[in-house]
């Protein structure tokens, strides 16, 4: 498959999930709200939840030292994921869709060409990935969630599928080798 042929791909399915945008009041505060301001507490709250909750919810010593390992997995996966985001954006600094295609007008503010890959999809699977081997439910909780915060940002007109999509593969690879390197100590 050719460039441009992917380019038209990434274009025609953000304009699919886009042209719901301004047609749905009730949608579009909810995108709106979720993409500014619940993905980044939901992610703080989880890891206030395994830094300052999770180990002293249990006597055993063992058992608590285990937990902060666990906080410190997710701690280094939001590190590591931020910092290959950053690197990835300064290095493609890629348009935004309202950018590229003069008709968008975008329901959130975002840096012009800061679109590739999205930030905020890296950091909510990195953050559910690294909760996942230790707390399934929660882990699978936030995994829907992760896509539901990679939706919202096609929604508000700020993001490309594809940005989406290496957001939440940085997010899910990230993760997944920090917790294999700490697994093997």
């Amino acid at each position: 498959m050719n460039l441009l042929v992917m380019l038209n791909i990434n274009t025609a399915l953000f304009e699919l999930v886009y042209q719901s945008a301004g047609y749905w009041p009730v949608l579009d505060w909810f995108f709106i709200i979720l993409t500014s301001y619940i993905t980044y507490i939901i992610i703080a709250l989880t890891v206030l939840w395994s830094i300052c909750f999770a180990p002293f919810r249990t006597s055993d010593m063992r058992e608590r030292m285990l937990r902060f390992g666990q906080a410190g997995e997710l701690a280094l996966s939001l590190f590591l994921t931020w910092g290959v985001v950053w690197i990835t954006k300064v290095l493609v600094a890629h348009p935004r869709p309202f950018i590229s295609i003069p008709e968008i007008v975008p329901l959130v503010h975002a840096s012009p060409f800061e679109s590739f890959p999205s930030a905020h999809a890296a950091f909510a699977m990195a953050t559910a990935i690294a909760v996942l081997p230790f707390r399934k439910h929660l882990g699978h909780l936030l995994i829907a969630f992760a896509f539901i915060v990679g939706m919202s940002r096609l929604y508000v007109g700020v993001h490309y599928p594809f940005d989406v999509g290496v957001g939440l593969l940085i997010g899910f690879t990230t993760a997944k080798l920090v917790h294999q390197v700490f697994k093997n100590k």
